[in-house]
């Protein structure tokens, strides 16, 4: 019996005792036959109390279970600063952003994507749900905060939320979020391709690269409980895992392999992943990425040399590559910086399969949550250089060998050095 159970058998047993002396009372007065209608109404109090608190489930109900209201949300919705009156939002737009990660008007427009998504829809049974915006909020403050403060508990209290509404809520949005991977998480089609290259060409001087690659660590804050958890060791973490970012150059992430224990090498992810198997699908003839020096080069993968034994051109041609694969580091800091969640993820891996899923799905969901930001026009989270590197202008090289395929015997080097010759013949 809980604690609400007890004090419910104690206060009954006052009451069945209070009654019983009642009770004696007035078999005293009936038996002197003596008409008392006041303590009559008395004994009729009492005994309707006993029969009405016996009958309740409830009589001492602990307040969290009790009904909340929804000011939590709707306080940091409202937007109303009024100089006539000096009313102003509960939230500033600063701390709105702070909190959120997002603008206002880009939490609204972000609502408004989602808001008809079936998974919103009230069912025949239960209580209504709560307004898209508020569960939206729920999984934002959740994505938005590392360490423990993100955790369950602290949601609930922030919020004012049942035991299992956080979860329930982070759910439902994360669902409507991942529908919208066909618009915001894609990989370019051929006329955007020419886009990108051509503003990395201008900007850089570096023709027909269409994609940036680069790796980074997301830190586990437990151990995880796998038979192979001493994988999980990473360079720079105590457990980690380890993820294969592409971006373009306005800091997009077009594509990205998370899942592997933080000692994966970065080639080693990249070889195995989706764009190195059918890399003939996703790049042209002429087309190709850029990468630091744990790739190995290929046809359609231009990495930097190795610092050991590196010459005065292949130095310069590392520093060249060096400026727009800096574009890399920024998409990584920024995403990171906004969702702050990915820099310690405190969810633990498990030997079943759907606790990796369960991670994936969330940093899928701040992949799309990332590229709808950069569609959005939002600040940055960090500061970057991106305005110091003033515009190249290339020329036309079209009979430069980087505008030819590369043989299919060719060595896996081949685009690489073309790209050497490219920038030396330049200087």
């Amino acid at each position: 019996m809980g604690r609400g159970g007890r004090k419910k058998a104690r206060f009954l047993h006052k009451v069945a005792t209070f009654m019983k002396l009642r009770m004696i009372d007035r078999a005293t007065r009936e038996t002197d036959e003596v008409d008392d209608d006041f303590k009559s109404a008395i004994d009729m109090f009492f005994c309707l109390c006993h029969y009405f608190y016996r009958s309740k489930r409830y009589i001492f109900r602990r307040s969290r279970y009790r009904k909340r209201s929804d000011e939590a949300f709707t306080d940091d919705l409202e937007c109303s600063d009024n100089e006539e009156s000096g009313k102003q939002s509960f939230l500033s737009d600063d701390e709105f952003l702070q909190k959120y990660r997002m603008s206002r008007s880009s939490f609204h427009t972000l609502v408004e994507l989602i808001e008809d998504h079936p998974v919103f829809e009230q069912g025949k049974r239960g209580p209504p749900q709560a307004p898209p915006a508020h569960q939206l909020m729920v999984l934002l403050k959740y994505l938005g905060t590392q360490g423990s403060g993100g955790s369950n508990p602290d949601l609930r209290n922030l919020f004012r939320l049942g035991r299992g509404s956080s979860d329930l809520y982070k759910q439902r949005a994360c669902d409507a979020i991942l529908s919208l991977s066909d618009v915001y998480y894609t990989w370019p089609d051929k006329e955007e391709k020419k886009r990108i290259s051509e503003r990395i060409r201008r900007k850089y001087g570096i023709p027909n690269c269409v994609m940036i690659a680069d790796g980074t660590l997301h830190e586990l804050a437990f151990k995880p409980q796998t038979d192979d958890w001493a994988d999980y060791h990473g360079r720079k973490y105590a457990f980690s895992i380890s993820t294969l970012v592409l971006n373009d150059d306005q800091r997009r992430i077009r594509y990205f392999l998370a899942g592997w224990p933080g000692s994966a090498h970065d080639n080693r992810i990249f070889k195995n992943s989706s764009i190195y198997k059918n890399f003939e699908k996703c790049f042209s003839e002429i087309e190709y990425m850029i990468g630091d020096s744990a790739f190995e080069p290929t046809k359609f993968m231009v990495s930097a040399f190795k610092k050991i034994g590196v010459t005065a051109g292949k130095e310069i041609f590392n520093d060249t590559i060096s400026r727009p694969r800096v574009i890399s580091e920024h998409t990584i800091g920024i995403w990171k910086g906004r969702f702050p969640w990915l820099r310690s993820i405190r969810m633990r891996v498990t030997k079943d399969k759907q606790s990796m899923v369960n991670i994936l799905t969330m940093i899928m969901v701040s992949v799309i949550l990332h590229n709808f930001l950069i569609e959005e026009n939002e600040p940055d989270w960090i500061n970057n250089d991106q305005d110091d590197v003033s515009d190249i202008d290339a020329g036309d090289p079209q009979d430069d060998l980087l505008f030819s395929a590369v043989p299919a015997n060719a060595n896996n080097d081949l685009r690489r050095k073309q790209l050497l010759r490219h920038i030396m013949d330049r200087i």
